[in-house]
């Protein structure tokens, strides 16, 4: 069955929304799980840089690597996390008021501290953009987005979009 889906996704290219500011290889990586879960050296993934050196310069240098690579950003999936946090736009960060389109780096109230992450500029602009909310620990969240009751990074994300698909089994 692997077999059969990485020849269905042979033909796209893969990018990350958010990843933690560490190496590649380290096991809090984004990058690191994602080739771990699809162990296929077929996949075009485009990856940030990690120079360990500057976070600001890394995000720069891979906004501008995506926007060479893809001209059209037409599917996007993300998580929601329980405070209402979604790609690394966590409450109270201060990538929450970037308003550019693209990846900025960003500190956050939980290990690995410094992110990357899509802006919602970036995010809102994506045609198609889809939420993952699985688990009895996303009840709350699901329930706050699909009712509005309380502002956080995902309804903000979700008001700057036409349409956003909230996949759950908390509905």
């Amino acid at each position: 069955m692997l077999r059969e889906y990485s020849k269905v996704i042979s033909g796209l290219q893969l990018w990350l929304t958010d990843e933690r500011w560490v190496d590649s290889n380290n096991i809090d990586s984004n990058s690191r799980m994602i080739k771990d879960t699809f162990n296929d050296k077929k996949i075009d993934l485009l990856l940030p840089e990690y120079s360990g050196t500057n976070p600001s310069i890394d995000a720069s240098k891979y906004t501008k690597k995506l926007f060479s690579s893809i001209k059209n950003f037409t599917h996007g999936i993300l998580g929601i996390g329980e405070d209402g946090h979604t790609a690394s736009l966590f409450p109270n960060s201060d990538a929450l008021e970037e308003n550019r389109v693209g990846i900025v780096a960003t500190r956050v109230s939980v290990e690995p501290y410094i992110r990357l992450t899509a802006t919602f500029e970036f995010l809102s602009k994506i045609d198609n953009l889809y939420l993952l909310a699985t688990g009895t620990n996303k009840k709350d969240i699901v329930n706050t987005v699909i009712k509005e009751t309380k502002e956080s990074p995902i309804t903000k994300l979700i008001s700057m979009r036409n349409e956003t698909i909230i996949i759950s089994d908390q509905i």
